[in-house]
């Protein structure tokens, strides 16, 4: 109900009271975040993935926090160390392809955002998006080689579905 500072309070009581939790962490930061207190939500997003780096609300919650306050550069590199562990996560993948397009780093962005796609299942809007990619001139060869490879890669599942489907329909 909007009521910032009685939610602040009922948290702190929380706090205190209640054994650490994640869910905690994460509701606390979202007051924070509702109420404005960027700086505050950051912290506590923070500290909550320190104590909790499997709990994938946090994981999410602090690079989108990042966000909100502009720290794009700390929200991408954040998520890269995500992503080793997560490779594929599609929420991850979302938030790196916002964190590269708020730094205009195209081919960074249009790749995390095909990964998404792929991820959701969406192979042609994942193969579009790689094709964007691999006409950006802003990334180095190795992020090209990336890119081409996958590209290939989803062009042959896509062709393998369609071989699917059709011996599967005849």
């Amino acid at each position: 109900q909007q009521n910032y500072s009685r939610a602040k309070r009922e948290l702190a009581t929380l706090d205190k009271m209640a054994p650490e939790h994640p869910m905690i962490d994460a509701m606390a930061g979202h007051v924070l975040l509702d109420s404005g207190d960027l700086q505050g939500a950051i912290k506590r997003f923070e500290a909550g993935v320190a104590r909790y780096p499997n709990k994938m609300q946090l994981v999410y919650d602090y690079p989108e926090s990042l966000l909100q306050a502009g720290r794009d550069i700390d929200a991408a590199q954040f998520i890269e160390k995500q992503l080793a562990r997560f490779p594929g996560d599609g929420p991850l993948q979302l938030l790196a392809a916002r964190a590269y397009a708020a730094q205009n780093k195209q081919m960074l962005a249009h790749r995390h955002q095909g990964e998404y796609y792929a991820w959701q299942g969406n192979l042609k809007g994942a193969i579009e998006q790689f094709e964007i990619t691999s006409k950006q001139n802003d990334g180095d060869f190795y992020q090209a080689s990336v890119v081409d490879t996958r590209l290939k890669a989803l062009k042959r599942e896509v062709a393998d579905q369609d071989k699917s489907a059709f011996s599967n329909s005849g």
